[in-house]
Formats: C-alpha cells, sequence, structure tokens
C-alpha cells in the first residue's frame, strides 16, 4: 500500500503512441509495464499492511490537502547496465514547486500517523519497466506534447 497518483489514460494512450515511434515499445518488449500501472508515487511502499494500517493509512490519505501539480516529462532513462537495478524511467528535469509542495503534505500526514518509514522523497518519475534488458544505456529526450503534460493530484 503506497500513495500515488495515476496519470489520465488520454496522456497514457499518447505516451504509448509516441514511445512507439521511438521503438521503446520493441526494445521493452514485455517488461514494459502496462499503462494503467503507471504512477507517480509520493511514498514508499508497505508490502503487507495489516487491517490496523490499512484503515490508518485510509484515514491520513482524507487528511492530505494540497493543490494539484503538472508534471512535463522530457526525457527517458535507463537501463544503467552497471547498476543493479535494470529501471527504465520518465524523468522530468527539476522538481516543481506544486510537487514538493503536494509531496511534503503527504509526507507531513504520514509522520504525524506514525508511517515516517514510507514518508520519503521521491523525484518526478514514472517508472516504465524494472528489468529492461536491452543494451541502451542513453538518456534519450523526448519532446512533450502540448496539452500532454501530466496532472498530479
Amino acid at each position: 500500500m503506497f500513495f500515488a497518483a495515476l496519470p489520465p489514460a488520454a496522456w497514457s494512450k499518447d505516451a504509448l503512441q509516441r514511445f512507439n515511434a521511438l521503438g521503446l515499445m520493441l526494445e521493452l518488449g514485455t517488461t514494459l509495464f502496462p499503462a494503467e500501472n503507471w504512477h507517480q508515487s509520493f511514498s514508499e511502499r508497505i508490502f503487507d499492511p495489516t487491517t490496523r494500517d490499512r484503515d490508518a493509512l485510509l484515514r491520513v490519505g482524507d487528511r492530505i490537502s494540497a493543490h494539484a501539480c503538472t508534471l512535463l516529462f522530457n526525457r527517458i532513462e535507463g537501463p544503467d547496465l552497471a547498476a543493479p537495478k535494470q529501471h527504465c524511467t520518465l524523468r522530468a528535469y527539476g522538481k516543481p514547486t506544486a510537487f514538493k509542495d503536494l509531496l511534503a503534505a503527504v509526507q507531513h500526514q504520514l509522520t504525524d500517523a506514525g508511517f515516517d518509514q514510507i514518508a520519503t522523497g521521491v523525484n518526478p518519475h514514472v517508472t516504465l519497466s524494472y528489468r529492461h534488458h536491452a543494451r541502451s544505456t542513453r538518456s534519450r529526450s523526448i519532446r512533450p506534447s502540448p496539452g500532454r503534460s501530466i496532472p498530479c493530484a
């Protein structure tokens, strides 16, 4: 169980078309996560939450109040073949103020509820694959599509 924002279906559909045009779909193959699982995480995970944890985390979610933000991804990174983890990830340069504020609101509520262990810092990103086995190690720039940035709320 964790806190995250999901991109709108229209954005995911557009992203899949763009990834296909870039050859990324072929490169990632079956390691590409299904688009409906793409997300921007705002906390770490509790893998086997108890009923008490689930109830408490639902109350945490009810108390989070922050403005939405829009993320604009401009590159695809990965994998680093020298690293133990072979991630392929959408990234943005910088960290928008609204993103920092939203993350701080989530962290504050988690900490207040005693969930410090999952109230960690994250950067704007969407992981596309954790087990990317292709030989590409480059970072690819992508031009964001007008009107196709990801709202996070």
